[in-house]
């Protein structure tokens, strides 16, 4: 890691006590911790109900120790996921070009940090990069892929990481959004490349029956034609499917069974032809077909359960 700039750390915390311990704790045992600026985000109550459990949260983050320097900054206010997300980060890149981004209920391994920022510099001047995700799907395919590193053109909001230069070609204003469609319909024609599921999603957020952050970001990945880098083996387990969770209330049916032991990794700068059989197993895997068959299957165990 010699002569890298190690990106700060952005984590975003609000009221699940358990699911942050297990986070922050992962993340304390990787190597480059003690080396790394934490900055927590942690949102305030949108109910009186919530008081306590987000008091919880915040007496705990209070006391966090094991990296370079620990800032807190507590919402006053409740912002939401989404704009917790988007205007912290973009509070962190007005100071720094680079950012490693976290919720509250990813498990990393500990060498998470190692490829991260091993891969924001290696990719820093690639312009056909959007971001760098530490986590990725068990597929078939990946089991068969000899290299570290593939390269998808959907965004992950589990755990990823950017630069300031790639940040703010974000467009969150759904109005933007919507008149970018209106002006030119032909960016959204090809949207569900990275899944059959997005357009529905952004649809969704535009009509105000979701508040993704996420499937904003993944569409502006799409209409600027970037990619993310995502490693073959996950580096990163979610934690956190539960009724209490804002967007992962359901069973957890991703297979997620361990995370990766890798210290090094060799990076290249663009797919290799191998890259497009991974790319066809993943729009299998997000096809409605499949979505379908995991709506079931997250039925029938909740079911049994």
């Amino acid at each position: 890691m010699n002569n890298i700039q190690l990106a700060p750390i952005v984590l975003f915390v609000f009221s699940r006590l358990d699911l942050a311990k297990q986070t922050l704790e992962g993340l304390k045992k990787n190597k480059l911790a003690k080396e790394s600026e934490l900055f927590i985000f942690s949102d305030a109550p949108k109910h009186e109900t919530e008081n306590s459990k987000v008091l919880a949260v915040r007496e705990y983050i209070r006391k966090v120790t094991g990296f370079k320097k620990v800032t807190i900054i507590e919402r006053e206010k409740n912002f939401g996921l989404a704009n917790n997300i988007i205007d912290g980060v973009t509070s962190i890149l007005r100071e720094n070009n680079r950012v490693i981004v976290m919720e509250d209920d990813l498990l990393t391994s500990p060498y998470f940090l190692d490829f991260m920022n091993e891969a924001l510099d290696f990719f820093e001047e690639n312009n056909n990069i959007f971001s760098i995700s530490g986590w990725s799907l068990r597929l078939n395919t990946l089991n068969k892929y000899e290299e570290d590193i593939y390269f998808h053109n959907r965004y992950s909001s589990w755990s990823w990481a950017t630069w300031s230069s790639r940040w703010n070609q974000m467009i969150f204003s759904k109005k933007n959004i919507r008149n970018l469609i209106l002006q030119k319909p032909s960016l959204i024609k090809n949207f569900n490349i990275a899944g059959s599921d997005l357009t529905n999603m952004l649809n969704d957020c535009l009509d105000e029956k979701n508040d993704s952050w996420a499937i904003r970001a993944c569409f502006s990945q799409h209409i600027n034609k970037k990619l993310t880098v995502c490693p073959s083996k996950t580096l990163v387990m979610n934690i956190g499917f539960s009724p209490e969770a804002t967007h992962t209330k359901s069973k957890n049916v991703y297979d997620q069974s361990e995370l990766s032991t890798l210290k090094q990794w060799k990076f290249m700068k663009s797919p290799t032809f191998e890259n497009g059989k991974i790319l066809k197993s993943l729009q299998d895997f997000y096809s409605l077909r499949n979505r379908i068959r995991r709506k079931i299957l997250q039925f029938l165990t909740s079911t049994i359960n």
